[in-house]
Parts: structure tokens; sequence; C-alpha cells
């Protein structure tokens, strides 16, 4: 039997912007996390539906944009 290999476990905190007072979530997930299976934890912890963002209309206002920052201040 092989043995198992020590994983990294990455902690991400995940912030809408634009938004009072702020909604924002801590997760955490395996190094060999997929970028599908990181969609599909953020999708949950979020409570969103796979629904996608949209520039235009007035569905727009209530379908959030991720947007990704790698700022070390934004992590602490």
């Amino acid at each position: 039997m092989a043995a198992k290999k020590n994983r990294a476990l990455y902690q991400f905190k995940v912030t809408l912007r634009g938004i009072h007072p702020p909604i924002w979530r801590r997760i955490q997930v395996w190094e060999d996390a997929t970028l599908a299976q990181l969609h599909r934890v953020l999708q949950m912890v979020m409570g969103w539906e796979d629904y996608h963002c949209t520039s235009s209309g007035s569905a727009a206002k209530y379908r959030p944009c991720l947007t990704w920052t790698t700022s070390a201040k934004s992590w602490m």
C-alpha cells in the first residue's frame, strides 16, 4: 500500500466588493483541488445557484461578480 502524501490545505478569504455591510466567507481547499471544485465550493458557501454575472440589464445588480486579489494585505 502506498503511503499517503501530506497535502497542503489553503485558506482563502472571499469578500464581495461594493456591498455594505461586507459579505465574506473564509474557505479551505486542498492543494490538489481543481478549479471546477473551487468553483463548486464558492457557489455553496456563498449560497449561489451557479448563475453567471451579467454586466447589463436590471438583474445585474443581483448577480455579484467575483474579483480576485493577490494583495497580501487583503488576507490579513
